[in-house]
């Protein structure tokens, strides 16, 4: 029975030894002057929650899932971005927010219930799947290589278990050349501990990567930063004129308009109305006659 290597041993003091070896866990990634700062690529995820270097913009998580007796291994890779808060739990680190999936599973050739779908298998032969949803690899040795066809989302929170001596989980930071390191860190664990051949392996780090640039997390965030991009500014409202106090100086030449009264004119004043009866005149008395 194929079993895995001593250096299961190792991986429980650090686990970056299955990939790095504990004095090369900081790769370079700027490989340039000498005293250029190095830029990590992958860490223990539990270090780096408590060391405060979760990146909250996003990254990818691959926990390995290996077994004592057997060189049946199991691998769950998940996407993240926009981490609203994290909180650590007796089962495991919880992310509240949105994750893509992929489930990878490496069968052995003397596995006794090949024959099972893989979502009905127990715990630790387990992936959500049908035979129907996975990519499927067989290595020259026989040992059976599946890989989901299409990346599972996880809708608003999702949780990484704990580690074991066995079970550990990376944090791959999100840069650029990401896929390449992850392709690395599936090429070695496959061929040294779950006995694939380096061929296969190979081919089996292509396809997953092939299985990760179909995340959608990614397109979202790229559609929703090219719409902001492409929509336009807003125009500032224009700002109400204030009102003018003093009255509008006439331009030179032209006569200043007559002000308008702010009362309302007054009705004019009706010439006072002729007496009808005008004074006669006093009648004359009649001459008195004389006396003869």
């Amino acid at each position: 029975m194929n079993q895995p290597s001593s250096r299961f041993k190792a991986a429980a003091a650090c686990p970056l030894f299955l990939f790095f070896d504990c004095t090369s866990a900081r790769l370079p990634y700027n490989s340039g002057k000498e005293g250029t700062p190095v830029e990590t690529k992958a860490i223990d995820l539990f270090k780096a929650y408590s060391d405060g270097q979760l990146p909250q913009e996003g990254g990818y998580i691959v926990t390995s899932f290996f077994q004592q007796n057997s060189a049946y291994a199991k691998y769950e890779i998940v996407a993240y971005n926009g981490v609203k808060s994290l909180y650590l739990s007796e089962d495991g680190l919880t992310f509240q927010t949105d994750g893509n999936k992929l489930f990878v599973l490496s069968e052995p050739v003397n596995y006794d219930r090949k024959y099972m779908e893989p979502f009905t298998r127990d715990g630790q032969h387990q992936v959500p799947h049908r035979f129907s949803e996975v990519d499927q690899i067989t290595a020259k040795n026989m040992t059976r290589i599946m890989i989901s066809k299409q990346p599972v989302i996880a809708y608003s929170s999702f949780t990484i278990c704990r580690p074991t001596t066995l079970n550990f989980s990376l944090l791959f930071y999100n840069l650029p050349d990401v896929f390449a390191s992850i392709a690395s860190y599936f090429e070695k664990t496959l061929y040294a501990e779950a006995n694939v051949p380096k061929e296969d392996a190979v081919e089996a780090g292509r396809r997953i990567i092939a299985g990760l640039k179909r995340f959608t997390i990614w397109q979202e965030l790229a559609e929703k930063a090219a719409a902001v991009a492409a929509k336009p500014a807003a125009k500032p409202k224009p700002k109400p004129k204030a009102k003018k106090v003093a009255a509008k100086k006439p331009a030179a030449g032209k006569k200043a308009p007559a002000k308008k009264a702010a009362a309302k004119k007054a009705p004019a004043k009706k010439p006072a109305a002729k007496k009808a009866a005008a004074k006669k005149p006093a009648a004359k008395k009649p001459a008195a006659k004389k006396r003869r």
